[in-house]
């Protein structure tokens, strides 16, 4: 009887280390999953984010030129005012 007690409990350790070996399996396959799906999301996000700031990098080109085309057309008014202003001065004296 004391041996098939002793039998019958090793054949219960057995099947729950059966069964602990294949949640670690589980867990080790969802935490592969899980990594794999992390670095995808990773990659996509990078991907965006890189559209984005190309996006936003000739948005900002366009705006520079924008401004920078103001620039030059105030300061030639600034000059030809000036240069007026100097002539209408002369003209006083």
């Amino acid at each position: 009887m004391a041996n098939a007690t002793l039998e019958m409990m090793q054949e219960i350790e057995m099947a729950a280390e059966a069964v602990v070996a294949s949640y670690e399996d589980q867990v080790q396959d969802l935490r592969q999953q899980l990594g794999d799906h992390l670095q995808e999301v990773a990659a996509s996000y990078d991907k965006e984010t890189a559209k984005l700031v190309a996006e936003r990098e000739e948005s900002s080109k366009a705006t520079i030129a924008s401004l920078e085309a103001d620039l030059a057309v105030t300061s030639q008014r600034n000059d030809e005012k000036v240069q007026q202003a100097m002539t209408d001065k002369r003209a006083a004296w």
